[in-house]
């Protein structure tokens, strides 16, 4: 069975497109051990992807809220200020961004369908 390496969001070429095939490919995969209802070590592998995933896109998160930010308007009546961020999220870390956000609720999907055989 063909696997996916760990690292497989940031290895190789960087594209929405690229990344999509790889990930489908493997689920693909994924679905033909689950229809012959083999669960190991498929099962978790997906966990495993989807708690890295899930890491790199809190971790992106946290790591964004100890940027400097710029003030961009103060609300006297409620007593907040709001801010904007300095500087722009880069093209290479927002088409992460995209693949994170397109491939956490396909494996959550998977895992689902794994732990219903299980």
């Amino acid at each position: 069975m063909k696997t996916l390496p760990k690292n497989w969001i940031a290895e190789g070429l960087i594209d929405f497109e690229y990344k999509k095939y790889q990930l489908l490919a493997y689920l693909q995969e994924t679905n033909q051990q689950f229809d012959a209802a083999k669960l190991y070590p498929v099962l978790g592998e997906l966990i495993e992807h989807h708690r890295l995933l899930d890491d790199l896109k809190k971790g992106k998160s946290e790591m964004k809220s100890l940027f400097p930010k710029a003030i961009s308007s103060i609300d006297v009546q409620n007593a907040k200020i709001h801010y904007q961020p300095r500087e722009n999220e880069g093209e290479l870390m927002q088409e992460i961004a995209n693949i994170t956000e397109y491939a956490l609720p396909l494996f959550s999907q998977q895992i689902h369908k794994g732990k219903e055989i299980y």
